[in-house]
């Protein structure tokens, strides 16, 4: 793990009011739409490990879709989306 890097095994834990708890892992599609609600208003599950890409590559098959390419499309602007 370099420096710069954030500790990938941290995991979120969630506290109800009856006093039980769950921990979710961070790779878990619940995590992000908690953590960056702005991102998810309609509730829509976020990023998770098992997601493939739409399109297939030379040999026929799907790769899976990484965290970094599924944040690169959310977040990007695109044409024609606001009037």
């Amino acid at each position: 793990m370099k420096m710069s890097e954030p500790p990938f095994k941290r995991d979120i834990e969630i506290h109800s009011k009856d006093g039980k708890h769950i921990k979710l892992p961070i790779t878990s599609e619940h995590v992000d739409p908690m953590t960056y609600a702005l991102l998810y208003p309609t509730g829509k599950f976020g990023w998770n490990q098992n997601m493939k890409r739409r399109k297939m590559n030379k040999s026929g098959e799907k790769h899976r879709l990484t965290h970094l390419d599924y944040y690169s499309y959310l977040l990007c602007p695109r044409a024609n989306i606001f009037s």
